[in-house]
């Protein structure tokens, strides 16, 4: 009577390996469209200086650009660069200049936009997130 339960309990252990297996998809390939689309950055530079941008996030600093004073310059923040979290600081660094400044914490999703006005006092900036 024993050995009649071996192939029974053969198959569900297979059937239950086979559940925990992933197929060869990436988690990337596991994305909705929109999620693998990257955030798209708009910086209004009305400062007197060419900014470098950068997203810091989880203790990492990535260069994203360079927005050129006095211009608006489109940036796309690549959605590996959201971390795990999605939440992310934006840092802007005037060339030739000491005077950064870095934004509030914020909380990205695929899809959104975000729109950085800096200014020429960089302490009166803003970031708007839609």
């Amino acid at each position: 009577m024993h050995l009649r339960r071996v192939p029974t309990v053969a198959c569900a252990l297979v059937l239950a390996l086979s559940a925990c297996v992933r197929s060869g998809s990436t988690a990337e390939e596991d994305l909705a469209p929109d999620d693998r689309e990257p955030i798209r950055l708009e910086v209004l530079n009305n400062n007197w200086s060419d900014v470098t941008v950068f997203v810091m996030r989880e203790g990492s600093r990535d260069r994203v650009g360079v927005a050129t004073a006095a211009t608006t310059t489109v940036l796309s923040i690549p959605r590996h660069l959201l971390g795990q979290l999605r939440v992310v600081q934006l840092i802007a660094d005037p060339i030739g200049s000491a005077n950064g400044i870095t934004s509030e914490a914020i909380l990205l999703k695929p899809g959104m936009q975000v729109t950085w006005r800096l200014e020429s006092d960089l302490r009166r900036s803003s970031v708007m997130v839609y």
